[in-house]
């Protein structure tokens, strides 16, 4: 993930704002997400996989 990376969703679910963020990385509960969005001035969807676990 590079710098400029805007989220759009979160485990297919939408995310419009830093406060629904957080809720759906709450709700996560520390397991693996699954981040999509874009980098403005580029084509293209991208997405990266993370695992919130810790150890």
């Amino acid at each position: 993930m590079q710098e400029g990376f805007v989220i759009t969703s979160v485990n297919q679910q939408e995310i419009k704002n830093m406060d629904e963020l957080k809720t759906a990385l709450v709700a996560a509960k520390g397991g693996s997400v699954r981040l999509e969005g874009i980098y403005p001035g580029y084509n293209g969807t991208y997405a990266y996989p993370l695992n919130l676990k810790s150890e």
